[in-house]
């Protein structure tokens, strides 16, 4: 089982809420930012194999690992951005985007994809149940 090499995610927007998750040694160090990036909570998770495990499963069938570099919505100028760097033994990725998300209605309006959803979703069960957006 690959654990990652590096390990950054965050999402938000400088009007509401925001959050990252980042690998720090063998921990993943869970922030939630408030409006204006103010720190709310800090929160170290040490996510077992199994957990890398589930997580790496749901990219694969997410299709992550095709995901463009970049997704932008330039009709949006507030709003959500986002970025993903994932980097295993094997491979890595760097993805990021503002108010535009990969899946199939992307850019639609600025509104999340069911898939960019279904990521987020496995970002909050990697560090256990915290919220993610």
């Amino acid at each position: 089982m690959e654990r990652p090499t590096r390990f950054k995610v965050s999402v938000g927007g400088y009007l509401g809420r925001s959050f990252q998750v980042e690998l720090a040694g063998p921990a993943l160090i869970y922030r939630e930012y408030g409006r204006g990036f103010q720190l709310v909570r800090q929160t170290e998770i040490m996510p077992t194999d199994s957990d890398w495990e589930i997580f790496l499963t749901k990219l694969e069938s997410l299709g992550f690992w095709h995901w463009r570099p970049e997704y932008a919505n330039p009709g949006i100028v507030d709003g959500t951005s986002w970025g993903v760097e994932i980097e295993l033994p094997s491979r890595a990725k760097l993805t990021a985007g503002s108010n535009s998300y990969p899946g199939k209605r992307r850019g639609h309006r600025g509104e999340m994809t069911e898939e960019f959803r279904a990521f987020l979703d496995a970002v909050s069960k990697l560090v256990g149940g915290m919220p993610f957006f």
